[in-house]
């Protein structure tokens, strides 16, 4: 399975790990892809061992063996390099998650101080091994239609910015599946959306009423952006959006996927930090005046 992300350290320290990851993940895909060819031609030779060996059969029974040595040998190196390529496959990361902690910290970077200490966590595995399952269902003929629901919290991040303002933020990816059994293989049909969460600890000088907020900052759209919760109590800001949903299907000749740019990125989550502090700024400036 991929490593994950965790690090504490400053904004530099963080890059510096994520730009590690990066170099991991281009060795990784190049193995995977290196493999892959391998694993193919050697498949290829066993198919073409076993041809050779029907026509000799016929033709020159004596000389059987020699496409059944290629044959055999074709099959074992075939089935070494297959697992090689899956090992390595396991190992791939997620590039939109590694382009997501870079962009983020790279921008609200420059709002954090050089030497504050900041802390991020980010998972690379499926949904089903690092999530909860909380949900799980039957129904149809015998119970043959299975439905899902998981919630996996990928990315857990937190720092202190220049105002005296703390932040954490989360998403969590929220998986919806269901396994129908066909004659030959289980139709899978997945769909996805991502939550992200923004908590923000607030200095109570800077924003003695911070409860002004209700009336300025409400679910609805920003910039792009689908707010479906915010909520104050005792200085901390909690303000959640919503990603539209991404689907993947898995059926006889593979699988098909569509809206996977849809779910969550480095913009998504600045863009709530902009939507956030453009109402407390309006906040801010009226208890001024």
């Amino acid at each position: 399975m991929p490593q994950p992300l965790s690090q504490v350290g400053s904004v530099e320290e963080i890059l510096t790990a994520v730009r590690s990851l990066e170099t991991y993940d281009q060795y990784v895909e190049a193995q995977a892809k290196e493999t892959g060819k391998k694993a193919t031609l050697w498949w290829v030779g066993f198919a073409a061992g076993v041809i050779l060996l029907i026509i000799l059969a016929n033709v020159a029974p004596i000389l059987v063996f020699v496409p059944l040595l290629g044959g055999i040998l074709s099959l074992v190196m075939g089935i070494v390099y297959s697992s090689r390529k899956a090992k390595w496959a396991k190992e791939n990361m997620e590039n939109r998650r590694l382009e997501l902690v870079k962009q983020l910290f790279t921008v609200l970077g420059r709002d954090i101080p050089r030497r504050n200490k900041c802390a991020v966590n980010v998972s690379f595995d499926d949904y089903r091994t690092h999530g909860t399952q909380v949900e799980f269902t039957k129904s149809g003929l015998l119970g043959g239609l299975k439905q899902y629901k998981y919630e996996d919290t990928w990315l857990t991040a937190r720092g202190l910015l220049y105002d005296g303002n703390r932040f954490k933020i989360t998403i969590t990816q929220n998986v919806h599946r269901k396994e129908k059994p066909k004659r030959k293989y289980t139709k899978i049909n997945e769909r996805f959306d991502e939550e992200i969460t923004l908590l923000l600890k607030v200095s109570p000088d800077a924003y003695p009423d911070l409860n002004r907020l209700t009336t300025t900052l409400t679910p609805g759209e920003y910039d792009g952006l689908r707010l479906t919760r915010v909520q104050i109590s005792d200085g901390l800001l909690r303000v959640v959006c919503a990603t539209p949903p991404a689907t993947r299907l898995q059926g006889r000749y593979g699988a098909t996927s569509e809206g996977w740019d849809s779910l969550a990125t480095g913009d998504t989550i600045l863009k709530l930090f902009l939507a956030v502090y453009g109402k407390l700024q309006e906040c801010r400036a009226t208890q001024a005046a």
